[in-house]
C-alpha cells in the first residue's frame, strides 16, 4: 500500500511536468521543432517511467483489440482514398516519401508517438481522476505537436481549418485513446496512432475530398471505434444500466445523424447546400449571421425574376437577388443587386456564375462562425 501512494504522489507531478512540457512546444517554430519535441518527450519518458512503477494492465483481448483498431484505421484510409474516386486526388500536402522526409518527420513523429502512450500507460495505469485528466491533455498536447504546433495560426481561416481538421479531432481520438490504454495498454494506442498519423507521409497523393466533410469523419471515427471496442469487449452487469446505454447510443445517433447532415449541407454533396450570410447587403430579407440553403442550379429549372440566387464570382460566393433578365444571342444574363443595395450589381451574371437557387433561411445559425473570423483578424 505504501509503495501504491508513493507511486501515486510521484505521478500528479509528473503528468503536470509532461503536459507542460508539451504546451511549451507547441509554440516553437522552426525546422528543428519536431527533433526537439521527440527529444524532449524521450527525456520526460525516461524520468516517468525511473520515478513512477508502471502496473501491469491484465487483459487477455489486448491482441484482439490492437488488430481489430488496426483494421478499422485501415478500413478508413481505404475508403478516405476511395473518395478520391469521386472528388480526384491531390499531392500531399506532407510530400513522398525521401530519405529526408524520414528523419525530418517520420521518425520524430514515431518517437514523440511511442513516447506518448508509453507515459500515458504509466499514468493512467495508477487510476487517479486528476491523473487521467491530465494525461487526456497531454495526449491532445502530443496529437497537436505531431500535427506542427500552434505559432503559424494568423488568420480566422488558418485558425478554423486548425480547429476543425486537427484539434477537435485530437479531443475526440484521445478519449479512445485513453479508454485503450486504460484497459488494453499501449499497443492499440500505438497502432491506431501511428497509421492514422504516417500514412501522409507514407503516399505521395491525397484525396480532394471537402475539408468539412474530412474533418467530420476525422472526429467521428475515434466515437464510433470506441463505441464498436466497448460493445465487443465491455460486459454490462446491470440492466439499468443496458437501459440508460440504449437510450445514450440512440441519442448519440441522432446527433451524429444531424451533424453529418449539417456537414453535407455546408459541403454541397448532394442537390442542397448551406452558405452563411456575412454581409449586409441583403439586410431585411437576410441578415448578417443567417444561412441560407440553396438548391443546386442544374440549367433545367428556369431562374425567374426576383428569385434570390447564389452565385461564383472571383471565387466568392454571393448571395443576391436577380432584378432583370436579358436575353442576348441566345444566352441568360441576370442583373443581380443586393436588397440593402443602392445600385444593381456590376456586370452581369450567366448560368455559368449560378450555384443554386435559396430556398429556406435559417437565423443566427452562422454568427459563430461570423465571431470567429472577427476575433481572428483583429
Amino acid at each position: 500500500m505504501y509503495r501504491l501512494t508513493t507511486d501515486r504522489a510521484k505521478a500528479l507531478p509528473c503528468a503536470i511536468l509532461c503536459l507542460l512540457s508539451l504546451l511549451a512546444l507547441l509554440i516553437i517554430p522552426g525546422e528543428y521543432t519536431l527533433w526537439i519535441s521527440a527529444l524532449v518527450t524521450a527525456a520526460l519518458t525516461a524520468g516517468t517511467l525511473f520515478f513512477v512503477r508502471k502496473r501491469s494492465i491484465h487483459s487477455i483481448n489486448k491482441r484482439q483489440v490492437t488488430v481489430i483498431i488496426s483494421v478499422i484505421a485501415l478500413l478508413y484510409l481505404t475508403l478516405y482514398y476511395l473518395s478520391g474516386l469521386k472528388y480526384g486526388f491531390v499531392v500531399s500536402m506532407k510530400g513522398a516519401l525521401t530519405l529526408s522526409s524520414f528523419f525530418w518527420s517520420i521518425l520524430p513523429i514515431s518517437l514523440i508517438i511511442v513516447a506518448t502512450e508509453l507515459i500515458r500507460e504509466t499514468l493512467i495505469a495508477q487510476e487517479r481522476g486528476l491523473i487521467t485528466i491530465l494525461s487526456y491533455a497531454f495526449g491532445v498536447a502530443s496529437e497537436l505537436v505531431c500535427a506542427g504546433g500552434i505559432h503559424g495560426l494568423r488568420n480566422s481561416f488558418v485558425f478554423a481549418d486548425f480547429l476543425g481538421m486537427t484539434f477537435f479531432p485530437a479531443l475526440t481520438a484521445n478519449i479512445l485513446l485513453t479508454h485503450l490504454s486504460r484497459r488494453y495498454g499501449r499497443a492499440p494506442c500505438l497502432a491506431y496512432r501511428l497509421i492514422m498519423t504516417l500514412y501522409a507521409y507514407l503516399i505521395p497523393a491525397a484525396s480532394d475530398i471537402p475539408r468539412a466533410l474530412s474533418a467530420f469523419l476525422l472526429l467521428l471515427l475515434p466515437i464510433v471505434s470506441y463505441w464498436f471496442i466497448d460493445i465487443l469487449f465491455t460486459k454490462r452487469k446491470r440492466k439499468a444500466l443496458k437501459k440508460d446505454s440504449w437510450l445514450g447510443k440512440v441519442a448519440f445517433g441522432l446527433v451524429m445523424v444531424f451533424l453529418l447532415c449539417f456537414v453535407l449541407l455546408v459541403t454541397c454533396q448532394f442537390r442542397y447546400g448551406m452558405i452563411v450570410v456575412a454581409t449586409e447587403s441583403m439586410t431585411g430579407e437576410i441578415n448578417v449571421g443567417d444561412a441560407v440553403v440553396f438548391e443546386q442550379y442544374d440549367h433545367v429549372d428556369e431562374i425567374k425574376e426576383n428569385d434570390v440566387i447564389v452565385f461564383e464570382e472571383n471565387n466568392r460566393r454571393t448571395v443576391h437577388r436577380v432584378v432583370r433578365i436579358d436575353t442576348v444571342d441566345g444566352e441568360r444574363r441576370y442583373i443581380t443587386k443586393g436588397d440593402a443595395n443602392e445600385g444593381n450589381d456590376s456586370g452581369y451574371r450567366t448560368d455559368s456564375d449560378i450555384v443554386g437557387v435559396v430556398r429556406l433561411k435559417v437565423v443566427y445559425i452562422g454568427y459563430p462562425s461570423l465571431w470567429l473570423r472577427q476575433i481572428m483578424n483583429k
